[in-house]
């Protein structure tokens, strides 16, 4: 493979670009490797010297904060990781047929995408293609697509059994359709507006990622739902054991954990800062990753002496915790109090 650049193949008009020339069986192909340009509209050429372009390579557009709009051609097949990084006024974006795949972060931090539309010949996609994209108010799927849908803006395998991507501009109330049975890696990832979520009987598998939603006070689980549970909007495993997600917006400000709980889950109770104070009950084993991370209103937390161990970054920037009591028999993961400057009080 060699990189060079249009000017150096005497192409004129488009030397803004820097290409990758790669050699299979199957012949020549271009890979787009960079942009030098300022242009707010950006069309990229099928060809160059007659050589197809067929990818858009890693970080290629990393920060081009001038583009609005980019036009992919025909005959693109794939669009690497990170390839439109902090495009930060990227508001449009045109998507090929050819376009077979899209990687890793290829959108990530373009915060003024508003609408994106998946063409038919799209059949993998990493699911944080639209990580950052936080103004995203619609993913439209092509009907002809073999491999996703969409419905109310949100994106879907094709039947409908799998949530990939609740777009980030939905607000208020917003409930899983009943055919769901999983959800995608931060399928709520920047979905802030997010006031409620209802959850049908059928979904058994998710991934509990609701913390950016910021504004949501209540988790509901169907009644007749397998495995999950919810009391009060909070979510939980069907027998109560487990705390999968406290909403970070709901208003009180003391909560108590229901008694029978023995594992609360990785952040939990992410950046949930009106609480003040958390009682735990006897018979909790383990608290997982940041369960606690940001919880910068909490005062005091008494650990039960069934604590078993804590993991990393449990209590991390809890400004405002001034004592953490816990017995001596209960082990902590690495920086398990990493930003607290209180006091540990160790009961024997």
């Amino acid at each position: 493979m060699a990189k060079f650049t249009a000017r150096e193949l005497e192409i004129e008009g488009v030397d803004d670009f820097r290409l990758e020339l790669n050699q299979d069986e199957n012949g020549q192909t271009i890979t787009i490797d960079g942009y030098y340009g300022e242009a707010e509209k950006v069309i990229i050429p099928a060809s160059f010297e007659g050589i197809p372009v067929t990818k858009i390579g890693d970080y290629a557009f990393l920060g081009k904060k001038e583009i609005t709009d980019i036009i992919l051609p025909e005959g693109l097949t794939s669009i690497e990781e990170s390839a439109f990084t902090d495009c930060i006024n990227l508001t449009s974006i045109t998507l090929p047929d050819s376009l077979s795949f899209i990687g890793d972060y290829a959108f990530n931090g373009c915060k003024n995408l508003l609408k994106i539309t998946l063409p038919k010949g799209i059949t993998n996609i990493e699911s944080n293609m639209f990580w950052g994209c936080s103004s995203l108010s619609e993913i439209i799927v092509d009907e002809q697509n073999p491999v996703f849908t969409s419905k109310e803006g949100a994106l879907f395998d094709k039947n409908m059994t799998t949530l990939i991507k609740c777009f980030a501009g939905r607000k208020g109330e917003y409930s899983i359709p009943d055919t769901v049975i999983e959800t995608e890696y931060q399928a709520f990832k920047d979905c802030k507006e997010i006031t409620r979520i209802n959850i049908a009987q059928g979904l058994i598998n998710i991934h509990y990622d609701f913390n950016d939603c910021e504004r949501l006070t209540d988790i509901i689980v169907n009644e007749n739902n397998s495995d999950l549970k919810s009391i009060d909007g909070v979510l939980f495993n069907k027998k109560g054991e487990t705390l999968f997600q406290y909403p970070r917006g709901k208003d009180n400000t003391n909560y108590v954990v229901p008694g029978n709980i023995e594992f609360i889950c990785s952040h939990a109770f992410f950046k949930c800062n009106k609480l003040e104070k958390i009682i735990l009950p006897e018979g909790l084993e383990k608290i997982g990753n940041g369960a606690f991370e940001g919880c910068e209103s909490l005062t005091a937390i008494t650990l039960p002496d069934s604590l078993q161990y804590i993991s990393r970054y449990a209590f991390e920037d809890c400004s405002h915790l001034e004592t953490i009591s816990l017995s001596r028999n209960t082990k902590t993961g690495y920086k398990a109090f990493e930003g607290f400057h209180g006091q540990l009080v160790y009961r024997d």
